[in-house]
């Protein structure tokens, strides 16, 4: 279930160059933030400095431009030459999204300034202690302790009148007033309040067209119009995905479609919730009653056994599966193609990246000291074991950032495991890898 907004938190930048997830990579890694001693700075994908280290903090670009924070700690923007868009002097600052972002400068009374990408401001927001990015046409602030909503003419749309509010999903968002009595009222993006839920205690963002709400400790679903399409009678429920959502009754889980009907009966023990629990690629993992992990269809049909010990989610059509401590992948028909003999090296998730899987080998008999290398879809080595570190590293547009030794410094090779950039970073990318 998609979290509520009960504060606006502002994010705390680390004195390390950006994080980045899979997604965000695809969007734009044409120029990538690399840590160097204590300063950040920009290089291209064969290693050349683009824009020498100088920042104390530097994120991916977004939008064409990317936010850092120089060494004294001030806020601005650049474009992909290094030049300020917008000039660093600013407390904090969003990125950019829908063509703006938002900045503060607590040094001139903390005004909220909305920014476009020449720098230029649309407007000022008064008397507001934050405001996040836009997301579907509009942006969420918060006065004290209350939340409202503004469109990208800095207009009033929501008053800051409200104890709570989800972010805007599919059109809708629903808002609390805990001072008049806690109703609970879905509003359009203009404001207008569309229906309001009675004797209900919350209520989540849509998804596909459905949104979970809450009575009491049950849960169930309401459509766009506040009918409910599934009465609260669930004790956990999460969003649909690919037209089903997994629901639990007395620790048993299920599934159910979008008309509300039990399609899959609950009945298994768990679903694996290191992962978004729903399905992917047609299926899901589901855990038996003898404590094995196998995979079912949305009809319910046992596709693969229950007969593992944990599981992964199906990606570019395998699974990692393990068994007695051994990690190994199979197909959609539950056949092993890659052979169960990959160490359970401390909690990790195997997956398949732009046709290639990270796994781990063993350097000594206490599997003490675990080296990262990659095999393809057939299970043969392409990259020998090398690399360092404490999740695995993976693939995105053709590339992997990986920690090399002795130095256990962060560089980036191609599909054939050759070096693009040498190990010679004290940082790149996600946090994961620290």
């Amino acid at each position: 279930m998609k979290k509520i907004v009960f504060m606006i938190i502002i994010a705390v930048l680390f004195s390390a160059c950006d994080l980045f997830a899979p997604s965000k990579l695809e969007e734009d890694i044409s120029l990538i933030p690399v840590q160097s001693g204590d300063k950040c700075g920009y290089i291209n994908r064969e290693g050349k400095y683009i824009i020498n280290p100088q920042f104390w903090s530097a994120r991916f670009f977004s939008e064409g431009l990317g936010k850092v924070e120089t060494m004294d700690e001030k806020t601005g923007y650049i474009d992909k030459k290094g030049n300020f868009v917008v000039p660093a002097q600013y407390s904090w600052g969003t990125d950019f999204s829908e063509g703006l972002a938002f900045v503060c400068d607590k040094d001139s009374g903390g005004r909220i300034l909305c920014i476009d990408k020449k720098g230029n401001t649309k407007f000022e927001l008064k008397n507001i202690d934050y405001a996040s990015s836009f997301s579907e046409g509009l942006a969420a602030f918060r006065k004290g302790d209350k939340v409202g909503f503004i469109d990208k003419k800095g207009n009033l749309v929501v008053p800051a009148q409200y104890s709570w509010g989800t972010d805007f999903s599919e059109g809708l968002a629903f808002v609390c007033d805990k001072d008049s009595g806690g109703r609970i009222l879905c509003i359009d993006k203009k404001g207008n309040t569309k229906f309001e839920l009675r004797n209900i205690d919350y209520a989540g963002s849509f998804s596909e067209g459905l949104a979970p709400i809450r009575k009491g400790d049950k849960i169930g679903f309401i459509d766009k119009t506040g009918k409910i399409i599934v009465k609260p009678q669930f004790d956990r429920v999460e969003d649909f995905q690919e037209g089903l959502a997994a629901v639990c009754k007395n620790a048993k889980w299920g599934f159910i479609n979008k008309k509300g009907e039990i399609v899959i009966n609950p009945q298994f023990d768990g679903i694996d919730e290191r992962f978004p629990i729903g399905f992917s690629e047609g299926l899901v993992a589901v855990k038996s009653q003898n404590g094995q992990w196998g995979f079912i269809n949305k009809k319910g049909k046992i596709i693969v056994k229950p007969q593992f010990d944990r599981v992964a989610n199906f990606q570019e059509g395998l699974a990692a599966v393990c068994k007695n401590a051994k990690w190994g992948f199979i197909n959609k028909k539950g056949e092993i193609v890659i052979n169960l003999k990959f160490h359970d090296y401390e909690f990790i998730h195997l997956s398949f990246h732009n046709g290639l899987a990270a796994v781990p080998f063993c350097q000594d008999k206490q599997c003490e000291d675990v080296k990262w290398g990659f095999i393809d879809k057939k299970g043969n080595l392409v990259i020998n074991p090398q690399f360092v570190g404490g999740q695995p590293p993976f693939f995105v547009d053709g590339i992997a950032f990986v920690m090399g030794l002795p130095e256990r410094k962060w560089g980036i090779i191609d599909k054939k495991g050759k070096y693009l950039v040498k190990p010679q970073f004290n940082g790149i990318g996600h946090d994961i890898y620290y």
